[in-house]
């Protein structure tokens, strides 16, 4: 029995560790199969992405009480094996659609196999043809292109395809104009940690 916070934490933070560890030495162990122009998979920091879901989600109930967060709609662009999936799920930032998109068919394997106890989808979809970034609240990604030109028309179309709203959570992003953008609020959940960004205008 977990008896208090730091304890189911911790719990939390080890079982990360164990999905994220294990999977990648699988992967590591199979004959990989590796798409020019993306990375191959690297896990963010699991307990950094739970606490930056979990400030975000408290800035969703004081900031938009109304729009609850059982009626988000959440996004990884370049999910891997769904371990950021996985956290949102957990840390119940998005309930009512929790979606990846990957094309890697060796990847795309283990995050359907990882996520098929829950209500995440994971989409084998190319993210430079995607036309449905519109459909989604909370859109995450973690650079998921090694080329730098197709990185930057990635991270302009998801942008571009933002619905008045939605907030993007870019890690390891390459263009900065956003912060520029009056299209876009900047948002500093903690000053440790990146921005995240929210679309106000087309």
């Amino acid at each position: 029995m977990l008896n208090n916070v730091n304890e189911k934490l911790e719990h939390f933070q080890k079982l990360c560790h164990y999905f994220v560890d294990g999977q990648s030495q699988i992967l590591n162990n199979v004959d990989r199969i590796d798409i020019p122009g993306q990375h191959n998979f690297t896990s963010a920091h699991l307990p950094g992405i739970y606490d930056l879901f979990i400030l975000l989600k408290k800035w969703f109930e004081k900031n938009e009480p109304k729009n609850v967060c059982y009626r988000k709609k959440f996004l990884d662009a370049g999910c891997g094996i769904g371990n950021i999936l996985f956290v949102a799920y957990v840390t119940e930032l998005a309930l009512h659609v929790l979606h990846g998109f990957e094309n890697n068919p060796q990847v795309l394997k283990f995050a359907k196999y990882n996520t098929f106890w829950t209500n995440i989808k994971i989409f084998n979809q190319d993210l430079i043809k995607a036309t449905t970034y519109g459909n989604y609240d909370i859109i995450y990604y973690y650079r998921p292109l090694s080329d730098y030109k197709k990185q930057l028309e990635f991270e302009h179309l998801v942008e571009d395809q933002m619905k008045i709203g939605a907030v993007l959570i870019p890690i390891c992003k390459q263009d900065s104009a956003i912060q520029n953008n009056d299209k876009f609020q900047t948002i500093f959940l903690d000053k440790k940690k990146d921005p995240i960004y929210k679309k106000l205008k087309n």
